[in-house]
């Protein structure tokens, strides 16, 4: 997404007034992608996702608004062709798989969801764990050169109870400065975003 992309889709929001929750969303992205990127560097011949490796698309996801509306500025730049075999998709697939897998490959690779880019990275999370202590997972094609009681760095192992938090928090701060009365927080199918956000514009209060 470059800075005229960006600069359009904050010029879409809230009567062309800057939305701060939608900038902290991209701000998020970045520090994600920037600690994500230095995971694969550290552990280069343990991380085997690569493009045309689909296990984690396998299931369609429900996206906070903040993140539905990123992603359907990344549609936008789509020509119409392909946004139309993509409703078609979308509408066939149900929660089967994700809508925007084509070809083995994301339509909308720049402007996928935030879950979409930590899969197969290792996480930690308290809340997925139990009495035996946190989860500790990543996806089971990656790390297979581990030696046996070797363990990952924890530098290297992406805090999800903190990213989920924070993701939280940005869309609220994204749903409060949207012009009128905030909406109720909803989840929103990534199916409908390729093929319903006409809808969920104007249920949201969104001009573009």
């Amino acid at each position: 997404m470059d800075n005229a992309e960006i600069q359009r889709a904050l010029g879409g929001l809230a009567g062309g007034r800057v939305n701060e929750g939608y900038q902290k969303y991209l701000e998020l992205l970045d520090r994600l992608d920037h600690f994500l990127a230095s995971v694969r560097v550290r552990y280069a011949d343990q991380i085997l996702c690569r493009e045309g490796c689909t296990d984690c698309c396998q299931a369609s996801l429900s996206l906070w608004p903040v993140e539905a509306y990123h992603l359907a500025q990344g549609l936008k730049s789509i020509p119409a062709s392909l946004i139309h075999s993509l409703q078609v998709q979308a509408s066939r697939v149900g929660w089967s798989r994700c809508p925007l897998l084509l070809d083995a490959r994301c339509a909308a690779y720049a402007y996928r969801p935030i879950l979409c880019r930590t899969h197969g990275f290792p996480f930690l999370s308290q809340e997925e764990g139990n009495s035996q202590g946190p989860l500790v997972s990543y996806c089971e094609r990656n790390f297979q050169g581990l030696r046996d009681g070797e363990r990952l760095e924890g530098d290297y192992i992406l805090n999800l109870d903190a990213l989920n938090s924070l993701l939280a928090v940005v869309n609220l701060l994204f749903l409060a400065q949207l012009p009128g009365k905030p909406p109720e927080v909803v989840r929103i199918p990534i199916s409908e975003v390729v093929g319903k956000w006409d809808l969920w514009q104007s249920r949201l209060g969104l001009d573009g």
